[in-house]
């Protein structure tokens, strides 16, 4: 698969950018030294807690329309 002019010239701009500014080059080089590897290093990090608030919520939204049917 071959790049378009387009990509080639803003691939070219990204190059010059990460020559002339060192702050820019950093983020990258961050990214790059994530200790996961592949698309798992740019997914969310989600806690133990937040799953749990989460799977207890969702259970009493399913809960609280079967109770108000029953109390009816």
């Amino acid at each position: 698969m071959e790049l378009s002019q387009r990509e080639r010239r803003i691939l070219i701009e990204i190059e010059l950018g990460l020559q002339r500014d060192r702050r820019y080059a950093h983020l990258f080089d961050v990214l790059d030294a994530s200790p996961r590897l592949g698309p798992q290093r740019f997914a969310c990090q989600v806690s133990t807690t937040e799953l749990a608030v989460v799977v207890v919520v969702a259970l009493a939204l399913a809960v609280l329309p079967m109770l108000a049917v029953l109390a009816l």
